[in-house]
């Protein structure tokens, strides 16, 4: 696995979103496995919500510093 530097901008952007987005995917993919909720009722919720946590920002970041790497 490639370790990712990120720049300053990154990782402060990174800091502020990636805890409480991680806490709750993985919160919510215990549900899923729990039976709790199932993912037919709520993946559509669960992909609003997502976004709105900023992941495809966080997705951007990584895929940039990847790029980074491999160019």
């Amino acid at each position: 696995v490639p370790r990712f530097n990120l720049n300053e901008e990154e990782n402060e952007i990174k800091n502020q979103y990636y805890t409480n987005l991680t806490t709750f995917m993985n919160e919510q993919q215990q549900k899923w496995l729990m039976g709790v909720e199932t993912v037919d009722a709520t993946w559509d919720k669960y992909i609003e919500t997502i976004t709105n946590m900023n992941y495809y920002e966080i997705e951007k970041i990584y895929n940039d510093a990847y790029n980074r790497i491999n160019k």
